[in-house]
């Protein structure tokens, strides 16, 4: 090459990596503009839903205003397109609205209110803390916050509560509550609400009628301590309207008392403590016609025979699902009444010969098994729930279980909360003979709160079980180990 050749080379291979080095920077800065403009350019129903995803990724808790205001306003602040889709998704903007917030609200709080018009939002009304110790004092506690909330003229946005929580101690909170006009809660869904007086004083004032006109609410949960006017006095409910109930009242002539207009319950969950101060239970025959879950939290303090005439007086003609829960001391009373209960749950049962379903938690395994034993051949679905008896799933229970003549229709069983560590041939041998009996288990499933590492025998008969169609859920909440001897279940 000559000497005169080199200058236009070496220009030529110069221009070469300009050019070269330009692309480069252009490939990698025009993908980005043309990918942000793209975005920006999505229609408006879709961007919008970008943006309530991501709020929900961010700040998943829905009580956590303070991170849910700084989301939002942060991501309206970008760009005047992201602004405009965000002041026109009004649920972006709802908050929970505690009686602590301070009422009248701060400026901030208001935008957030009014921008999320239409949308229905949470409120939360929660007594001030009280020591039990010092209950006796002169002036039972109030809640200045309510006061103001109900002052402020907060109650002129009821018409979007979708859910209210009260928590109530003082009837001077009654008062503020029932200063509050009826007929406004449209949107209402779902309320909790709790009662304990912390004087005990009894309330002389008007019924809550700010509950009695709501067309939307189908779920209350309703926990009250000594009541001294029916529950349906101080709670006017339309409680004909009532799809899912939780109740729990101090006894149980006063529950069924309330139960009586609810003939569209679905689901009822009924708490009661049992006392050997308790009145006779007297209510005559409850129907609910369309009831098909019941669970039952029984608290007995030394007795459980005020249930007896309570599960005698039901009457669900669809129900499908009963659970039992009889407290975390109930070792302290149960040996001496385990077959009154079995009989009188056998006697319930019996007469609704829809129910497939039982569960049972807070039991031991003595009266576990004799309620076992009594089953109706109707039950086909088995839940038993370990809570406070640890290692209640025993050698004891899985080896009565593997006896077909106990709950001889037994499809479905699940063990929750299994403590222990379960010995896999005792497992086994339950499944293989319920798999092998005439009426079939075709599903097991194990909810452990220890980790289990399975051998590779019991891996490979239970997929073995599984390809002749048996089903096997085990599921753990401590992480699992890798190991070559372990499941993937």
């Amino acid at each position: 090459m000559s000497s005169s050749s080199k200058p236009s080379t070496q220009r030529k291979l110069e221009e070469f990596m300009t050019k070269r080095d330009k692309s480069r920077r252009a490939k990698n800065v025009v993908p980005n503009k043309v990918q942000v403009a793209g975005i920006l350019e999505l229609p408006f129903e879709l961007l919008s839903e970008i943006m309530q995803v991501a709020l929900l990724l961010t700040v998943p808790s829905r009580d956590n205003n303070v991170g849910r205001m700084n989301y939002v306003t942060g991501l309206a602040s970008i760009c005047s397109r992201l602004r405009q889709v965000a002041l026109k998704t009004p649920r972006l903007w709802i908050l929970e609205y505690f009686d602590i917030l301070g009422y009248p609200l701060d400026a901030k709080t208001q935008r957030f209110l009014e921008r999320s018009r239409p949308c229905t939002f949470r409120v939360v009304i929660t007594s001030p803390d009280f020591d039990e110790e010092d209950s006796d004092i002169d002036e039972e506690p109030g809640n200045v916050n309510l006061s103001d909330m109900v002052a402020s003229g907060f109650g002129d946005t009821m018409e979007r509560w979708g859910e209210l929580i009260a928590t109530i101690h003082a009837t001077s909170e009654l008062a503020d509550l029932a200063a509050l006009p009826p007929g406004h809660l449209t949107n209402l869904s779902k309320l909790d609400f709790e009662l304990v007086l912390v004087c005990e004083e009894a309330w002389v004032g008007p019924p809550l009628e700010l509950f009695s006109v709501a067309p939307r609410l189908s779920e209350a949960i309703i926990r009250l301590h000594r009541p001294r006017k029916p529950v349906s006095v101080l709670l006017p409910l339309p409680w004909s309207q009532l799809k899912h109930l939780t109740i729990q009242i101090d006894n149980l002539n006063s529950i069924f008392e309330a139960l009586v207009p609810c003939k569209n319950l679905v689901s009822l969950s009924l708490s009661v403590s049992l006392t050997i101060f308790d009145p006779p239970f007297t209510h005559s025959r409850l129907t609910l016609p369309i009831l098909e879950k019941l669970e039952l939290h029984v608290l007995p303090i030394f007795q459980l025979d005020p249930l007896y005439p309570a599960l005698a007086a039901l009457n669900l003609p669809a129900l499908k699902r009963l659970d039992m829960d009889f407290g975390p001391d109930s070792e302290l009373w149960m040996p001496g009444q385990p077959g009154e209960l079995a009989d009188a749950l056998e006697r319930f049962l019996s007469h609704h010969h829809t129910s497939t379903s039982f569960g049972v938690e807070n039991i031991g395994v003595t009266a576990l098994l004799h309620i076992l034993r009594r089953l109706p051949r109707h039950i086909t679905e088995l839940t038993i729930v370990e809570s406070e008896f640890p290692e209640l799933i025993s050698d004891e229970l899985l080896q009565a279980l593997s006896e077909s003549t106990l709950v001889p229709s037994l499809e479905s069983l699940q063990f929750v909360g299994v403590t222990g560590i379960l010995k896999e041939s005792m497992v086994l041998r339950m499944i293989l003979a319920r798999w092998q009996a005439a009426a079939k288990l075709k599903r097991c499933r194990v909810d452990s709160q220890a980790g289990h590492i399975f051998t590779d025998e019991f891996c490979a008969k239970i997929r073995a079980l599984q390809d002749e169609g048996f089903k096997w859920e085990y599921e753990s909440k401590v992480q699992r180990l890798n190991s070559d001897t372990h499941c993937p279940w």
